[in-house]
């Protein structure tokens, strides 16, 4: 007697997608965080007052988030997440040089705003393409972190040792970001491809059936595939998603109140005596912490509960949030740094799987944009506000973040209460 197969439908395509896909994501961000340590430094360089620091990060963060929704939508119904992905790396390419050229605030904010939206036209459907070509989404989003969170260090490390070298401007660091931005939009553009059959929804076939049979089950499986993407709508959304999502965004929307921008951190950082050219060390530090903790997930990713790390990573983060506003000593800033970095491995990884899972492979696209747009809002206003906080006292705006942690984990563990969502109990492929 045979034994069943699992015969995978463009294996070789999914295959050659996932590598490029960490090769995009390692080469975009390490053009990213080239420019990021010094961009506080660069904004007091212009002369910017906190407030519009806030501004800056609010509206660049708020048009990621919103061109992070436009995308995934565009994504579901039009089904080219590389052609997004695609735009979105060679618009990269333009906005890293153009900080250089930028000589006050409406001229930064400008490319800040620009930079952030070319990162979320590609972000959202590579999110949904990962979850396509992968079957383990809990353990392929933490890797897709943890090559984030890998690219940001060497990104942070070039910096500081161009910083290094005697006479070079900042300037030239933003010309030389284009280089990995440039590697990131080949890769893009060579070797994605749209992938129409996820592991997840793939047939089971016996080794001795015709290959006519086989392609009469293809043929079944793509008419049924595109009858769910002409019914992408708000109506089945809601029906096909399960409820505990819709609860968990309003808790991401507070959470934001708590991750605002990095540039505040650098400006505390500055405040107590870390000189700017030590900055991009503090990336380095942040990041390492959030690439270990992200591994870590990835190790445990069958032992430990999604609601353990989540709430876990929601207590690391309020108690960094004390260590920063409660003095100016150096020491706490760099503890800090390692407890919000500690936060992020732990916590991306980990929302990106329950929202994945709560969902539907047809409208999964159309969620990340939902959940990218419900934050991007957040991120909106807790820069701003932030700002506010930031011109009376610094350490007023860290404050605010602890008691925004704090408030998410009452209400996580309200909607939890140690059952698992439907979704995530079925899901065995997770």
């Amino acid at each position: 007697m045979q034994k069943d197969l699992h015969i995978p439908p463009c294996k070789s395509k999914s295959a050659k997608s996932t590598v490029a896909l960490i090769f995009v994501v390692f080469f975009s961000t390490f053009a990213t965080m080239m420019i990021t340590p010094i961009l506080s430094v660069y904004f007091k360089e212009l002369g910017l007052t906190r407030i519009q620091v806030g501004r800056i990060e609010g509206w660049a963060n708020g048009i990621a988030c919103l061109s992070k929704f436009l995308s995934g939508v565009c994504s579901d119904r039009i089904r080219k997440r590389k052609l997004l992905i695609v735009c979105g790396t060679a618009l990269s390419i333009i906005t890293k040089g153009s900080f250089a050229l930028a000589t006050g605030w409406a001229s930064i904010l400008a490319v800040q705003v620009c930079d952030r939206f070319a990162k979320g036209v590609r972000s959202c459907p590579l999110d949904a393409m990962i979850s396509e070509v992968t079957c383990n989404k809990r353990r392929a989003y933490s890797l897709k972190h943890a090559v984030f969170l890998c690219a940001c260090i060497i990104g942070s490390f070039v910096t500081y040792k161009m910083l290094r070298i005697p006479g070079i401007h900042m300037k030239s660091i933003f010309y030389v970001a284009m280089i990995p931005a440039i590697f990131a939009y080949l890769l893009s553009a060579k070797y994605l491809h749209d992938v129409d059959c996820p592991p997840n929804e793939q047939t089971f076939t016996n080794q001795g059936q015709t290959s006519a049979y086989n392609e009469q089950i293809s043929a079944a499986q793509e008419q049924t595939f595109a009858s769910q993407r002409q019914n992408v709508d708000s109506k089945n959304l809601i029906k096909s998603t399960d409820p505990f999502l819709w609860k968990l965004f309003g808790i991401l929307f507070l959470l934001t109140f708590a991750r605002f921008g990095m540039s505040f951190l650098g400006l505390k950082a500055m405040d107590a005596g870390i000189v700017p050219a030590k900055l991009p060390l503090l990336h380095m530090l942040y990041d390492t912490c959030a690439a270990i903790s992200a591994l870590f997930v990835v190790a445990t990713s069958s032992r430990l509960g999604v609601k353990t790390l989540f709430k876990f990573s929601l207590i690391i983060h309020m108690i960094g949030h004390v260590f920063v506003a409660v003095n100016h000593a150096p020491s706490l800033i760099w503890g800090g740094t390692i407890l919000f970095g500690t936060h992020l491995g732990l916590f991306q990884g980990t929302t990106l799987y329950m929202i994945s899972t709560c969902t539907k492979p047809h409208n999964r696209a159309t969620v990340f944009s939902i959940y990218y747009l419900i934050t991007g809002v957040g991120l909106w206003c807790s820069n701003h506000v932030a700002g506010g906080l930031s011109q009376i006292d610094p350490s007023l705006a860290f404050f605010g973040g602890a008691v925004a942690c704090l408030g998410a984990l009452v209400l996580f563990s309200r909607i939890y209460r140690g059952a698992t969502p439907i979704t995530l109990r079925q899901n065995t492929c997770e």
